[in-house]
């Protein structure tokens, strides 16, 4: 079958940056995009880090895959009458643990704290439910730090109430699998803004993950 490149999948929305290469390709580097039908006036990335935590089982899979992790947020400046806002996009890495996802999110949030109208979206892979998170802890081997960080969702509430974002998606199922409930993908606007409609989509194109979207004035 022919791969379709996201040009010939998206003709009418502008791109974050030139892009020629075939989805599967992005897949595999796990690469964020971001499309917007207002033009994107500026393209920047944050760079938080790269995961350093990874068992034998892990980096396996990863290299069978061909997947590595850039590290960093693709960060969008769109502008729409008159107003600029920014879309941060990323993915954090499941492999990792707790503690090193959580902090990633910190320089995140810290970075972007000065900033106004900023949307921070993404695969966050976090742990979100107690069970999970024991669940990783022993397939995965990750017993060191972990104590303070088994229950990923309670830091990261701590976070976006600090920085004042909202979590519209909170207790739907982003991810199809067996674990009910939990929910990996988020997207975070400021507390300034009304929400008129967060959905989670339950058709899928060959995820593993659901699509979720906001409506926001």
């Amino acid at each position: 079958h022919k791969i379709a490149s996201l040009r010939e999948v998206f003709p009418n929305y502008h791109f974050a940056k030139s892009l020629d290469a075939t989805s599967r390709y992005f897949h595999q580097n796990a690469y964020n995009v971001t499309l917007s039908i207002n033009t994107i006036v500026l393209v920047d990335t944050f760079k938080f880090g790269k995961s350093t935590t990874q068992n034998f089982v892990t980096k396996t899979f990863y290299k069978l895959q061909n997947i590595s992790e850039s590290g960093e947020a693709l960060v969008c400046s769109i502008k729409h009458n008159d107003t600029t806002y920014r879309v941060a996009n990323f993915r954090l890495s499941y492999p990792a643990t707790s503690l090193e996802r959580i902090n990633q999110l910190k320089k995140v949030f810290k970075y972007f704290n000065s900033h106004k109208n900023v949307f921070i979206c993404g695969d966050f892979n976090l742990i979100d439910k107690k069970y999970f998170a024991w669940v990783q802890k022993f397939v995965l081997g990750y017993f060191q730090n972990q104590l303070d960080y088994l229950y990923e969702k309670s830091e990261f509430d701590k976070l976006i109430k600090k920085y004042g974002y909202n979590n519209p998606h909170v207790n739907m199922g982003t991810y199809l699998n067996i674990l009910p409930k939990t929910q990996p993908d988020r997207i975070l606007y400021p507390q300034n803004y009304k929400l008129k409609s967060a959905d989670l989509h339950k058709k899928v194109f060959g995820s593993d993950h659901h699509i979720i979207s906001v409506d926001l004035t």
